[in-house]
């Protein structure tokens, strides 16, 4: 069929004012449509219902690589490879009905051979009278969305995590190698089956309910759960679960990001372990600790008793001795003296705690160190004299006072 375009090229002179305005706008439409039409980036094409072309757009001629003298009056099955040139019967067919094609995925040649994946959607030409006389073809270079599709899969196969898709019924429809290895399931085992499939029996009810948040687009994010692999191994995973929508907007399924923290959740429980282990190493240490104060403070005062009669005793006799004077005064004295002594170092036993603690109570004071020093000797002069040793004190007499605790 020859092209309907309309060119003015004069203006009849017996037109009326009217008729010339409405061929003016009639030129002035076609000028924009076809202004529109050659900056459009995809190829728009029309052809007759035998196929062959009768226009071609500039975005078509960048796409296949042919310029529009070298391909109008020529057929569009020059753009079909060999194993798809039935197609074409098909499309002539469907437009010839009045059918409309959408977004008909597949390959095209362009003029150095090379295939190029493309969507094209094709809408019947009707006359005045409503009869199919062409078709007009839009045509859109996949090849850029196809590099990043292929980079987008190769990330997906790559991945460490599972990443699995899943229509609205829980039906597997993708199953990446990150799922092989994770669930122990291939993809040729998982797709076309329920997703519950790596559910234990006891989560079930999960899946109706994660169903209903992506019907209402909802998007599941780091759900902590438990799946099963093939094997029958629980494991500890983190899924994130994303609706995926349609042309128009609906959701028509999910997509899901396992990953497995199995290990993760290990050390967590090895930590709570290692923790409560600690806790009860500190509470059975308090409790020794409380233990050994109360046997201190018992121990305190059993070794008080017989040296408080002691030191009551020493005193009395001290007293009856005193006109007596001489060793015996003297004894009684030493008696005392360590008597009181040993009642300090009692005292001292109930320091314990404060000494492991690193905190020891000093009694600081004055001291002249001839006293401790002829204390000392005193109190083991009796021994050595039984032994047949003789002690003798040799004290600096210039040496004066220190501070310090007596004890």
């Amino acid at each position: 069929m020859a092209s309907k375009d309309v060119r003015v090229t004069e203006v009849v002179p017996e037109f009326t004012g009217q008729d010339r305005s409405t061929i003016s706008g009639r030129a002035a439409l076609q000028a924009r449509l076809a202004a529109i039409i050659n900056s459009s980036d995809d190829g728009i094409v029309s052809k007759d219902l035998n196929g062959v072309v009768q226009s071609w757009n500039d975005a078509a001629e960048r796409i296949f690589g042919y310029r529009a003298d070298e391909i109008v009056g020529r057929s569009i099955t020059i753009l079909i490879p060999p194993d798809r040139q039935h197609e074409e019967a098909m499309i002539l067919a469907r437009v010839r009905r009045g059918e409309r094609i959408d977004h008909f995925q597949t390959v095209r040649q362009r003029k150095d051979g090379r295939l190029l994946p493309v969507s094209v959607t094709i809408s019947p030409v009707h006359d005045g009278d409503g009869r199919v006389v062409a078709a007009s073809k839009i045509i859109r270079d996949l090849s850029a969305t196809s590099e990043l599709e292929g980079r987008f899969q190769a990330i997906i196969e790559s991945s460490d995590d599972a990443i699995v898709s899943k229509d609205l019924n829980g039906v597997v429809r993708s199953w990446n190698p990150g799922a092989e290895r994770i669930f122990g399931y291939t993809a040729a085992e998982m797709i076309g089956r329920p997703i519950e499939v790596i559910f234990p029996p006891d989560r079930k009810d999960e899946e109706p309910r994660i169903l209903e948040r992506l019907r209402r687009g909802e998007r599941v994010d780091h759900f902590e759960t438990v799946r099963v692999r093939k094997d029958g191994t629980p494991i500890d995973v983190s899924v994130t679960i994303s609706p995926v929508r349609g042309p128009a907007g609906e959701v028509v399924g999910a997509s899901k990001i396992a990953r497995d923290v199995t290990a993760y959740k290990q050390l967590l429980r090895q930590r709570e372990e290692l923790l409560e282990s600690e806790q009860h190493a500190r509470r059975e240490a308090e409790r020794v600790g409380r233990v050994k104060d109360e046997f201190l403070a018992t121990l305190s005062h059993e070794l008080r008793t017989p040296l408080n009669a002691i030191l009551g005793w020493a005193q009395i006799l001290r007293r009856a001795a005193a006109e007596v004077g001489g060793e015996l005064a003297e004894g009684l004295e030493v008696i005392e003296r360590n008597t009181r002594l040993q009642t300090q170092l009692i005292d001292d036993l109930l320091d314990m705690s404060r000494i492991t603690a690193g905190k020891l109570r000093l009694d600081v004071q004055q001291v002249d160190l001839g006293d401790v020093v002829k204390a000392a000797v005193a109190s083991v002069r009796h021994s050595a004299d039984a032994k047949g040793i003789r002690l003798q004190a040799v004290l600096d007499p210039l040496a004066g006072p220190v501070r310090g605790d007596p004890s």
